[in-house]
């Protein structure tokens, strides 16, 4: 009796300790989905994001099309440089502060040199 009394205890503990793994489990899963829904989104007029926005000009690709079917869906499409030249979305803090991303760029490695040379610009990386 004894034995089968702790068995059966034995089984409801590891049972209450998989329900409780689970459940904070799913509770970061939620928070974590509810964090990613609720951060702000920089996207420009033309649909491409903050960081494809360089010296003012968009350095995305768009889609146009070349063939559509008897529906009007689009068939078979070639992407091209975006037109947009100027970013018309919202700019995002950390690059307002001035607390720039510390990234590699891949060009020449730092942004805002001084194309003068005189030594007044700022020299970060990117």
């Amino acid at each position: 009796m004894g034995t089968a009394l702790v068995a059966t205890f034995g089984i409801l503990t590891y049972l209450a300790s998989l329900l409780t793994v689970w459940s904070l489990a799913r509770r970061v899963e939620r928070a974590a989905q509810r964090q990613l829904a609720e951060r702000p989104v920089y996207v420009c007029s033309c649909t491409h994001a903050y960081g494809l926005h360089v010296a003012g000009r968009c350095t995305g690709k768009t889609r146009e099309p070349l063939n559509w079917d008897h529906a009007g869906v689009e068939l078979v499409w070639h992407l091209v440089p975006c037109t947009c030249r100027c970013y018309a979305g919202d700019v995002p803090p950390e690059y307002v502060l001035g607390n720039f991303p510390q990234q590699l760029n891949v060009g020449d490695g730092l942004v805002g040199d001084d194309p003068a040379g005189t030594g007044g610009g700022t020299r970060h990386r990117w």
